[in-house]
């Protein structure tokens, strides 16, 4: 999760949808928010009492996966997930949040505090990036597949993991053995294109498109990584 659970008391959306939320239904309800300027909420339907995935999808076009439930104490409640992303680069695919969400259904069902639950995921998150920063500053001054081979591993447990690496491995280095053995930095910005035109000359655009952005967001991993203070000593214990 890509951050701390956030607790909404009073729900914002003035339209909520129930059934069982479609990418296509999150498309238009999108289209529907930003003209409307106002929040839809979508809903998966559930039996009474095991929690409800829901998508928020606000007026400045994002969206929001969460999960509502009922508290032991009779509260309602309501959980961030993570943002919603079709590709499942910059977010959690709908599959994935659904899935989360599910989990999330069956801890709450076996009585376990989810906020306290969410606050250990949060602190296991943080000391899980404290200890890669290392790794990903290593990776920047590196080959390209060594950049890409680091980036590959934050996508563990997401549809995007073997994606990625299978489309890097038989469109990247394969057919451009020198290209990926090139320190990451000298890598120019031509060469890239030249992979990419490969594919859209092979009627691959949409394989172009996600290998152009799993390569976007590897440079982005390694410019975070190049820029973040190092990790305090005393966070390494």
């Amino acid at each position: 999760m890509s951050e701390a659970a956030i607790h909404l008391r009073t729900e914002t959306a003035r339209s909520t949808r129930t059934g069982v939320i479609t990418a296509r239904q999150i498309e238009g309800a999108t289209s529907q928010a930003r003209a409307q300027s106002r929040d839809i909420g979508l809903t998966d339907a559930a039996a009474r009492g095991q929690g409800r995935f829901t998508i928020r999808c606000t007026a400045s076009g994002a969206r929001v996966c969460m999960f509502r439930y009922t508290r032991r104490d009779g509260r309602r409640d309501i959980l961030k997930i993570a943002d919603y992303d079709p590709r499942g680069v910059s977010g959690l695919t709908l599959q994935e949040a659904r899935e989360q969400a599910g989990e999330l259904a069956k801890t709450a069902a076996g009585g376990q505090d989810l906020r306290s639950l969410f606050a250990q995921q949060e602190r296991e998150r943080v000391d899980a990036e404290s200890a890669s920063v290392a790794e990903q500053r290593k990776a920047a001054s590196g080959s390209l597949e060594e950049l890409f081979r680091v980036y590959v591993t934050t996508l563990q447990g997401r549809e995007s993991h073997n994606d990625a690496r299978a489309i890097f491995k038989l469109h990247v280095t394969g057919p451009f053995p020198g290209l990926v053995t090139t320190k990451a930095s000298f890598v120019r910005a031509e060469e890239l294109r030249n992979v990419l035109a490969r594919l859209i000359e092979a009627g691959k655009g949409r394989t172009a498109a996600k290998l152009r952005t799993y390569l976007r967001a590897a440079y982005a991993l390694a410019m975070r990584a190049a820029l973040d203070p190092p990790v305090p000593e005393a966070r390494r214990i």
